[in-house]
């Protein structure tokens, strides 16, 4: 039984109270998540986690990239010094090869004298779409991104074109691509359809629409629903690898030197790709920049085979974080550091494997927000825990001392009762000698141990015959020197009690005199310690304004009057005047008694 009261009474100094912890956690928690839902902070870890769910994948076979290359280049000369018709024999030859859609993210902004012979191939293939750009973004009413400008191609090969689509690329603020706009409108408020759109479009023979509208955060192209954000941002699912994806060089396709059945029913993407050109993004999936007309590609690929990607709103997040926080408050408190630990780490876990498993299913989750929540919850849990034990340790402390203070007094009052003159003695001695105390401001650990010593100071006439501490008159020489011996012996009994050390040195002291002719060790001046001049003090006012078997109380002043008379000899002047201001700022004046002769100080 003693020992389950006792198993009982570890557990609860190890930890507070569930509800009482379970409350402090939520508060925590709720501080954090209102934190998370206003400031939003650590927005481009978040994006950096999302990044690294990606598992690289075959590409459709279905698309062709054709990249304007090095040997190219090195082959036809400078891009800007090209004329329009080897645009125009690469077009021939890809038609001829049966490419359903060719796709030419080149902008033939303006006009040259090639553009009509461009313009009719163009027209013979009939599925050609080109791009255009949005000039000069600004701040509008609208819910699509909207520029001032729309740079179109030259009017003749925009109307020889199957449908045209902008090119524009944004990538977010750590300048990474991971979004592209489905939609974009001018400052007219006229949308325009992505250079994607405009080639899925062309694959199905299918007219633009003339709005696009957005419906429970989708956009339908189709028979697709297509996620987008409120700008129509649509995030790119990168899985497929660009590197695997089928590629052509444009200079072989410029001179019929290639294999007309990498073409053939295929969707033909050409795009700038040599080096040291503008046209190249960050992308979460390479570490190298990827050139435009890849990122194109991707999301093409995405919209032919499904593969939409969607990230969960900030209500899913809010709601998420405040089950974390629910469970991890309920479970904390029951299961302590070590069990709780483990419960952390299986949310943690559980948390990732259910992130990785929606993103498969094309749902990005808050990677960040929930997964940080938890080690501050398990950290608020450890604080919490070790607060409750500092302060369930302190409350213990206490009443240890309390204990021990208890038990000293008993024992001083044991001595004391040897004779009823000085009943009560060690305990107003205490009391005295702390009014001076107060009055110098000594701290409270001096203090403190300057109260043990009070309580205890005569603890060694424990060793001293009955016969002598109750003599009704003076002593003679020799028991004087019996008597002389109590400090030591007080001192000796409490050697092996380690936290009275300092209050030891005290009671060993508390006869020395100032001026040197005390006992036992004869110290003098301030060699003496502080505390020990204080007992010396408190111990002769309260004898000398006690009833002793010899000789009748004193008054209080005359007292006061004796113990400034041996200021310097017998006292310190310090401790004489602390004892007097903390006495006279205490207590009030006693009625006086008879006169008499000073108390001998024992």
């Amino acid at each position: 039984m003693f020992a389950d009261a006792s198993s009982r009474g570890k557990r609860n100094r190890q930890q507070p109270r569930p509800l009482y912890h379970t409350l402090i956690l939520l508060l925590l928690g709720s501080a954090f998540v209102l934190f998370l839902g206003l400031v939003q902070p650590f927005y481009s870890i978040n994006l950096w986690l999302s990044d690294q769910l990606f598992i690289s994948e075959p590409p459709s076979p279905g698309i062709v990239v054709v990249g304007i290359d090095d040997d190219t280049l090195a082959v036809h000369g400078r891009w800007s010094d090209w004329p329009r018709s080897l645009h125009s024999q690469a077009i021939s030859n890809l038609h001829q090869a049966g490419a359903q859609v060719i796709a030419l993210d080149i902008l033939f902004a303006d006009t040259t004298s090639d553009d009509e012979a461009l313009a009719l191939a163009m027209e013979s293939a009939g599925s050609v779409v080109l791009p255009f750009v949005g000039t000069e973004p600004q701040l509008s009413g609208h819910s699509s991104i909207t520029y001032t400008h729309v740079l179109p191609p030259a009017s003749l090969l925009e109307r020889a074109s199957a449908n045209l689509g902008h090119g524009n690329i944004l990538p977010d603020p750590d300048g990474t691509v991971r979004r592209l706009p489905l939609v974009i409108s001018d400052s007219s408020g006229q949308a325009y359809p992505a250079f994607s759109l405009a080639i899925v479009h062309t694959l199905f023979s299918a007219p633009l629409p003339t709005e696009y509208a957005r419906e429970d955060g989708t956009l339908d192209v189709l028979g697709r629903s297509i996620p987008v954000d409120a700008s129509y941002g649509y995030r790119v699912n990168f899985a497929p690898d660009h590197a695997q994806r089928p590629y052509i060089s444009y200079g072989d396709i410029i001179s019929g030197d290639f294999d007309p059945g990498m073409v053939e029913n295929r969707i033909v993407l050409v795009g700038m790709v040599a080096t040291g050109e503008l046209d190249k993004w960050l992308v979460p999936t390479s570490s190298n920049k990827l050139p435009g007309v890849l990122i194109h590609a991707a999301i093409v690929d995405n919209i032919l085979r499904q593969q939409f990607l969607s990230e969960t709103g900030s209500m899913t997040t809010l709601m998420t974080l405040v089950l974390i926080m629910v469970v991890s408050a309920l479970a904390l408190p029951r299961f302590g550091l070590r069990w709780g630990a483990v419960v952390m780490v299986v949310l943690f876990v559980g948390y990732l494997s259910a992130g990785l498993i929606a993103f498969e299913k094309g749902h990005i989750l808050n990677m960040l927000y929930p997964l940080l929540l938890l080690p501050l919850m398990y950290g608020s849990s450890t604080i919490t825990q070790n607060v409750a034990m500092a302060v369930e340790n302190t409350r213990l402390n206490l009443r240890v001392l309390e204990g021990y203070k208890g038990t000293m007094k008993a024992l001083a009052a044991s001595i004391d009762a040897k004779d009823h003159y000085t009943r009560g003695h060690s305990q107003r001695v205490t009391e005295l000698a702390l009014l001076a105390a107060a009055s110098l401001e000594m701290p409270p650990e001096e203090r403190e141990v300057l109260e043990y010593a009070g309580i205890l100071h005569d603890i060694g006439k424990i060793g001293i015959p009955d016969s002598i501490l109750s003599k009704p008159g003076h002593l003679t020489s020799g028991e004087f020197d019996i008597m002389r011996r109590h400090p030591g012996i007080g001192a000796d009994i409490m050697k092996d009690i380690p936290f009275l050390e300092e209050a030891r040195m005290l009671v060993l002291h508390h006869h020395e005199r100032y001026d040197g002719a005390g006992y036992p060790e004869g110290l003098a001046g301030n060699d003496i310690p502080l505390g020990a001049r204080l007992l010396a003090v408190a111990d002769s006012f309260d004898s000398m304004t006690s009833d002793r078997s010899y000789r009748r109380a004193i008054s209080i002043q005359d007292a006061i009057d004796e113990l400034r008379r041996c200021s310097g000899t017998q006292f310190c002047p310090i401790a004489v005047e602390a004892f007097v201001s903390g006495y006279r700022a205490e207590a009030s004046d006693e009625p006086s008694h008879d006169g008499g002769r000073p108390a001998q100080v024992l």
